[in-house]
């Protein structure tokens, strides 16, 4: 028997040709980008078939593709993503998609996921060991306030941008308990606070994230809900934002902004499965829980 093993697989036949047809329509390169995400749904399909009996042959005529595809898909073994390097369902695939869906930037191809003036080092640091611990490519580099970092992986690069414009596509992906893990944590290392309030006040704190997209809050409300961890999603209105050094004032895109804050009873649970890889924020939380005396309710 023949077993399909990709975090992409999990996604069903309809929303991975939607996914194929957003990325096609944003990124178009041409025929052979064209037929990924629809040789995936190809490829489930003959797994399917061949395992109920099918020979290579039949499979062919019953789906109408190439019996070329079909023989080195069935007989030689070979898979039709193993060119577009699909990382395996881990922690590192997780934080890469949390953290580029938080901070990164898509290249104008789509093929490059792009940090830019990260202030943190460790931060960088924690993004480039992920990418190189599934063998991908990413580089560093520091110019005038802050870090850059690059990516180079197609399918990363497509899926953060799924994650930021249709974030209910991407939930089967990262619905995997590691995979969900470092979404959430690389999210809260990108746009999470552990506290909003000064040192004398930190024993009124919480770990919070907050984004104008809504249904991205619903979609980490949904992981952390996975992991049974406690939270509250707050709506308020955005405001107008100075930028200290230019004194230039920008206008948000969303009149809404909604704030994911983790429960208090939950705060130590949140510290000990999820909590920030970057030190800066990793200290003060540990200080909040110091301070605060939060009971580890939430086993």
């Amino acid at each position: 028997m023949i077993t399909v093993e990709t975090p992409l697989t999990l996604v069903s036949d309809d929303d991975l040709l939607e996914i194929g047809r957003l990325i096609e329509s944003k990124f178009p390169r041409g025929r052979y980008h064209h037929s990924l995400y629809h040789q995936l749904v190809f490829y489930k399909k003959a797994i399917r078939l061949y395992n109920e009996g099918l020979t290579w042959y039949e499979v062919s005529k019953e789906l109408g593709i190439r019996e070329s595809a079909t023989y080195h898909w069935l007989v030689l073994g070979r898979k039709p993503w193993s060119t577009y390097k699909i990382p395996p369902a881990t922690f590192d695939f997780g934080y890469l998609l949390g953290s580029g869906i938080g901070d990164g930037t898509m290249s104008a191809n789509g093929k490059k996921l792009l940090y830019k003036w990260i202030k943190d080092e460790d931060f960088a640091d924690k993004i480039v060991e992920s990418a190189r611990n599934l063998n991908v490519y990413a580089y560093k580099w520091y110019r005038e306030r802050g870090w850059f970092v690059i990516i180079s992986n197609v399918v990363i690069s497509e899926l953060v941008w799924i994650g930021k414009t249709n974030p209910y596509l991407l939930l089967p992906i990262i619905s995997n308990m590691k995979v969900g893990r470092g979404v959430l944590s690389g999210w809260f290392d990108a746009e999470g606070s552990p506290a909003i309030s000064g040192l004398s006040e930190y024993k009124y704190c919480v770990p919070c994230a907050a984004s104008t997209n809504k249904e991205l809050i619903e979609v980490m409300g949904k992981l952390l809900d996975m992991l049974n961890i406690h939270y509250t999603i707050n709506k308020q209105e955005t405001k107008e934002i100075r930028d200290p050094r230019t004194r230039k004032v920008y206008k948000p895109k969303s009149e809404k902004l909604y704030r994911l804050r983790i429960r208090r009873c939950c705060v130590i649970k949140f510290n000990e499965v999820i909590s920030f890889r970057i030190s800066r924020k990793k200290v003060v939380l540990e200080k909040i829980i110091q301070q605060s005396g939060f009971k580890n309710v939430c086993q």
